[in-house]
């Protein structure tokens, strides 16, 4: 792994104090907290635990967890599998990696779900 700086890093990094940006290349935080303003992200927003968007779509959709981890290839299955990969994704901050873990599957076909997922949120949100 690449080093992310001096002593005044690692320092922080002990103290909780989380940093969304690497100073040597985006500059002081004034840019970062800007973007995110104008973003929406203030930092503060709630993410989605994965126990929620599992709530999310088991009353949106009526299928479970055991359902949406398994292999089927049932169109409703399916939407709610994308359903769920789109809220854990882009709402919870879960990354594709860990996604393609629990749910066996390429990195690929989670894209293709979190796309599918985010037509099918817009549509019942």
């Amino acid at each position: 792994k690449r080093s992310r700086g001096g002593t005044w890093v690692r320092d922080a990094l002990k103290d909780g104090e989380k940093e969304s940006w690497d100073e040597r290349i985006l500059g002081d935080g004034d840019f970062v907290d800007s973007v995110h303003r104008m973003e929406g992200r203030d930092g503060g927003e709630a993410r989605m635990s994965l126990s929620e968007a599992v709530k999310f779509v088991n009353r949106k959709t009526e299928v479970g967890l055991e359902a949406i981890r398994s292999r089927s290839r049932v169109r409703a299955v399916v939407k709610a599998r994308g359903l769920y990969c789109y809220l854990a994704k882009e709402k919870g901050g879960i990354s594709s990696a860990q996604l393609m873990k629990e749910l066996s599957l390429s990195s690929g076909a989670i894209s293709h779900l979190v796309s599918l997922g985010s037509r099918v949120y817009s549509q019942i949100k």
